[in-house]
């Protein structure tokens, strides 16, 4: 079984030295055509139906926003967003995925993970007590079995 452990990570406020945690990761994403890979630092939004990434991110990897499938993007506040979907490659832990992202025409948008499709390729699991999102890859049926006490026959 592949699990990946990534700590929380962390937003420091100077007014009152407050700290808030939040599940992050740091993943890759592939440059378009290429091999060549760029760390982010994303939160882990179960609430997010897709991967969300900057206007930057896009033209750092070679991504013309308007190739992209236009789709609306909303927020928690119920705004809402154009944003574009791209084929992309993304890599967690090991494991590399070829998913759609969405890039923000903004460069003010945070960086999420989103649900679709990255939870079906691995169950996540947010430890808040200890800090930690853990991702564990569903290739291997040992975790869904015990999961859902099934019985290998």
């Amino acid at each position: 079984m592949k699990k990946y452990i990534f700590p929380y990570g962390f937003k420091l406020f100077l007014e009152g030295g407050k700290v808030n945690t939040f599940p992050a990761i740091d993943i890759s994403l592939f440059k378009k055509n290429s091999n060549e890979e760029f760390s982010f630092l994303v939160l882990v939004d179960s609430g997010a139906e897709v991967s969300l990434f900057t206007k930057s991110d896009a033209e750092l990897l070679g991504f013309s926003l308007g190739e992209g499938k236009k789709i609306d993007v909303g927020s928690i506040s119920g705004d809402k967003f154009p944003a574009f979907l791209h084929p992309a490659v993304i890599k967690i832990g090991e494991e590399k995925l070829k998913v759609e992202v969405a890039f923000s025409e903004k460069n003010d948008t945070p960086r999420v993970l989103g649900r679709n499709p990255i939870f079906s390729y691995f169950f996540v699991i947010f430890d808040n007590k200890n800090k930690n999102t853990i991702f564990i890859s569903r290739k291997s049926e040992d975790f869904e079995k015990s999961i859902y006490n099934k019985n290998s026959n």
